[in-house]
């Protein structure tokens, strides 16, 4: 029967936002509070010892038999003014009846038992507390009817009248439903809980502001059953909204009638018309939200008791829930408030556990220095390039080598057409025949001056067959050196045409590379000449290649609206597998810096260049 108990507090916990700890005593002990400790059955967290305000608050409940509210420092009774910056402390009696017939360790004698909880929440919200734990026993009371032996007798339980209305089961699933994280996660489970427990056809549940929300505003479907996604813009349901605010404006149940269930625009499977019964969701006397249930069937007067009793639980439910979510100064004091204690207090291992961590991870930031990089993306490029260009106008014959290949020194790349070249060769070697021809002749005659003049075109003969014999050599164009082609294919353009100057090839060595990195004007300050860093190309990602920057340049261009400088870098460590054209992203060592520094210098910098450029 103590497993019973324990599992009925925690989920009794479970339902109350703010919750920090909470205990069941069984019988009346006054004095100490390390006698009142003895008759403890349950405790939350479960394992846990309680704090003397609690025992106090629950054996103050235990002897008055009607709940107490008060506050962490003193135990008063009654409605009382406390103090907003302490914890809650509720107590509230439980059914002795249903206990009395079960036996407990240390031959604890049931004479009174009661149930003290400490909750993180405002002091004006302890009547919706007591409100919910005398729910809570009546709950328990039909836990402890359901597991007590025959004959025996049970009481009435404040809250009673309105609880047991409701089934184990049906508290059970609300109980599920209020573990969800928030509020608005909360609602859809409770929607279709509700569908179940009532077998209806469709559940609405709207919320409003919250309490401490000063700009009101109007009722807001925040869940539908067994459905995950619904347009508020519907008619149907902008109908159903109305209804539901003009239920939570007069603060009573509104039966209207039959009405439409759509809730998706041209849905025709729901577009039926359902009797409608909505029902306003009040906290400390405020409409909060409001609930609507369309039935197959008008619902009976019993069905109308059992869903008041569901609107009265999430009533309560929703205040405390908004409270807790409220983003007010004075809730996140109480939220620091609460931290503190579990901190400092006994238990919460995992609130002591992430601040260790946490705390860690901020002195790791801030204390130990790393390695601040600038990153910028790089491509290769050869240290020298040599070019191949056409020796002469004319056109091409032939072409043995592209763009990707290794080619030798001396190496023949490609040709020019030589035919006009030997026509050429044929006509002057036919023209000094001539001449020389005349020469012998003008010689025989003595004709000095003819001679002369023979002689001197038979030079020029020569010297065009010279011009002409190294044009038929330079046909072949050569690579001037070993290395790559990484530029020009002549395959698909044979037979086309080439002035003299014209670049055919551009060849660069293998092993003698240099590194452009694009660095940008946000970081170019922190690049200085002589630092290291590693590239890594796109085509071998899992090498790192170191280089050295040996120039960063001056001259800059714009890219997509950012200034980028170019810098140069040479590589330290040849490898035979580089190629120039190869693309990557490289990162330039520059300082020693904490983590934090590295982490967030950018947006930090950023954010200071927007406000001086905001402000005045």
């Amino acid at each position: 029967m103590q497993s019973i108990v324990q599992r009925w507090l925690a989920q009794l916990c479970h339902m109350l936002p703010g919750v920090q700890s909470a205990v069941v005593v069984l019988g009346d002990a006054p004095g100490r509070a390390q006698a009142i400790a003895q008759h403890c059955i349950a405790s939350y967290p479960q394992g846990t010892s309680a704090n003397a305000a609690l025992l106090d608050a629950a054996a103050l409940a235990s002897r008055r038999g009607v709940p107490t509210t008060s506050t962490s420092n003193s135990a008063v009774s009654g409605n009382l003014a406390i103090a907003p910056d302490n914890d809650l402390l509720v107590s509230h009696p439980l059914p002795v009846a249903g206990l009395a017939a079960f036996h407990f360790e240390n031959d604890i004698e049931a004479a009174s038992c009661s149930i003290a909880v400490q909750l993180n929440v405002g002091a004006e919200h302890h009547a919706v507390v007591n409100q919910l734990l005398g729910w809570g026993a009546a709950w328990l009371q039909l836990l402890l009817d359901t597991a007590q032996p025959a004959n025996t007798e049970t009481v009435d339980t404040p809250g009673a009248a309105t609880t047991a209305l409701l089934a184990p089961d049906d508290l059970a699933s609300l109980q599920k439903a209020f573990a969800e994280k928030s509020l608005l996660q909360a609602v859809p489970v409770v929607c279709n809980a509700l569908k179940n427990a009532l077998q209806c056809e469709r559940v609405y549940i709207a919320i409003g502001s919250s309490q401490n929300d000063k700009s009101k505003t109007g009722l807001k479907i925040a869940g539908i059953s067994n459905v995950t996604q619904f347009d508020r813009r519907v008619a149907a349901l902008q109908k159903i909204e109305s209804l539901m605010q003009e239920a939570c404006n007069e603060g009573k149940a509104l039966n209207a009638g039959r009405v439409l269930a759509q809730v998706v625009a041209g849905e025709s499977d729901s577009a039926k018309k359902y009797p409608t019964v909505c029902l306003p969701l009040q906290s400390l006397g405020e409409s909060l939200g409001a609930l609507c249930v369309q039935s197959a069937q008008p619902l009976g007067n019993e069905a109308m008791q059992r869903l008041a009793a569901y609107a009265e639980i999430l009533g309560a439910y929703v205040g405390l829930q908004q409270y807790r979510e409220a983003w007010s100064w004075r809730a996140t004091r109480l939220r620091f408030h609460r931290y503190l204690q579990r901190l400092l207090g006994e238990g919460f291992y995992r609130t002591k556990l992430a601040t260790v961590f946490s705390v860690a991870a901020l002195l790791l930031l801030f204390a130990v220095p790393g390695d601040h990089r600038v990153s910028a993306t790089a491509s290769l490029e050869g240290k020298i390039q040599r070019a191949v260009v056409a020796p002469f106008d004319g056109y091409i014959a032939s072409a043995l080598h592209k763009a990707g290949e290794t080619i030798q020194m001396g190496e023949v790349l490609a040709e020019l057409d030589q035919r006009e070249i030997i026509l050429e060769r044929a006509r002057w070697t036919s023209e000094k025949a001539e001449l020389s021809k005349q020469y012998r002749k003008a010689l025989a005659e003595r004709d000095n001056a003819q001679s002369q003049i023979l002689k001197a075109q038979i030079a020029q003969a020569d010297a065009k067959l010279d011009l002409v014999a190294q044009q038929m050599d330079r046909a072949q164009l050569l690579s001037p050196l070993d290395g790559v082609i990484i530029d020009g294919d002549l395959s698909s353009s044979l037979g086309a045409p080439v002035e003299r100057g014209d670049v055919l090839f551009e060849i660069a060595p293998l092993n003698e590379y240099r590194i452009v990195l694009d660095v940008s004007e946000r970081e170019i300050r922190e690049v200085q000449a002589g630092q290291r860093g590693w590239l890594s190309l796109t085509a071998f990602p899992g090498q790192r290649i170191p280089f050295v920057i040996d120039n960063v340049a001056t001259v800059f261009e714009v890219r997509d609206g950012e200034v980028i400088y170019r810098t140069e870098a040479r590589v330290t460590q040849p490898l035979g597998f580089l190629r120039p054209g190869m693309q990557g992203n490289a990162k330039i060592s520059v300082a020693s810096r904490s983590y934090a520094f590295i982490l967030f210098h950018d947006m930090v910098e950023w954010i200071g260049l927007k406000l001086w450029t905001l402000l005045p």
